[in-house]
């Protein structure tokens, strides 16, 4: 009689143990393969171009600060968040409020009610791009250099509109000189900068008469006789006009928009949401009158008051003014 064979699958606990070992460090590896693939994929993620109202740049070089400009132009800060998006993210985290290398561009997209802080600098012969408190993101020489030249450019342009030309204007008898100076670039508006301040001068002694603040731009008017001066000044949206007395520097206060609005009928008053009132000095009449064109936006938000008053400054009174109410506000 045939013997009958049984055949047993033999396993060692050490091949099960091999296999309980193996199976997690090939899932971890896995897993962490898929990790560093997409996180290295990552690029910087940057707000939308439509909501960055403009971006801030300095240059730090041996933790000195050569600079610091603001970009407005719409082109370029859609130019500069094109090449900060050439990025790709690292493993590596900012633990600080500033970089640690002492020679840095810093970039601040600054948008409603709040700003997105970029650090670029070079360790090696690599280029990163870090986030204070975040991500740390490896770019290349090419946006190195493409966002240097950005500063660079309006470094130059901030250079230049920071040097405003000192504005002389000589009385007719050149007794006095009305001045205005400088530049204030602790305030500024579309990157323009306003005069640092306005004075006149007694040529005589060089004793300033009467001073005041700058502003975006400024005309004198000399009156014949050379005793008033009328100075006409524009802010960011609106502009006026005063007369000084250059014997004594004091300041004649000529009719504004509640004067004039005042004279005008229903229509043709102001819109109290956009005002945008301009009031310009334009010729002196005679020794003691002046002439004064206005301008501002009516009540319907789409139209615009236009006109011409004469002042008598000796006796205070309105003596002419005619206005004209047309067209779009634009």
């Amino acid at each position: 009689m045939p013997k009958e064979v049984l055949l047993y699958e033999y396993s060692t606990p050490y091949k099960k143990s091999a296999f309980v070992i193996i199976l997690p460090v090939l899932i971890i590896g896995f897993v962490v393969t898929i990790f560093l693939l997409t996180t290295q994929a990552k690029a910087l993620e940057l707000p939308n171009a439509s909501s960055v109202l403009s971006i801030e740049m300095e240059q730090i070089t041996d933790h000195e600060s050569l600079g610091q400009v603001m970009i407005s132009d719409r082109d370029e800060i859609n130019t500069a968040l094109s090449v900060l998006s050439q990025t790709r993210k690292t493993l590596n985290f900012s633990v600080n409020d500033y970089p640690t290398q002492s020679n840095y561009l810093a970039i601040r997209l600054k948008h409603p009610e709040e700003q997105t802080i970029l650090y670029l600098y070079k360790e090696g012969n690599t280029y990163y791009i870090e986030m204070p408190y975040a991500d740390i993101y490896r770019t290349n020489e090419d946006t190195n250099v493409a966002l240097y030249n950005i500063y660079s450019v309006a470094l130059n342009n901030h250079a230049t509109k920071t040097a405003k030309d000192t504005l002389l204007v000589d009385s007719p008898n050149g007794a006095y000189t009305a001045k205005a100076y400088g530049a204030n670039t602790n305030v500024t508006a579309a990157g323009e900068y306003p005069y640092d301040g306005l004075c006149i001068i007694r040529n005589s002694d060089g004793a300033t008469v009467w001073n005041e603040d700058g502003y975006y731009s400024a005309q004198f008017l000399w009156s014949d006789n050379s005793k008033y001066v009328a100075i006409c000044v524009e802010a960011r949206t609106w502009g006026e006009s005063f007369i000084v007395d250059a014997e004594n520097g004091n300041v004649i206060k000529l009719p504004d928009l509640n004067a004039i609005s005042a004279l005008l009928d229903t229509t043709s008053q102001p819109d109290t949401n956009r005002l945008d009132p301009y009031f310009k000095a334009v010729d002196w009449v005679n020794d003691s009158t002046i002439c004064v064109d206005y301008r501002f936006i009516a009540r319907d938000g789409d139209k615009e008051v236009s006109g011409t008053y004469e002042y008598d400054l000796i006796n205070d009174n309105i003596l002419l003014n005619n206005s004209t109410i047309s067209g779009s506000s634009g």
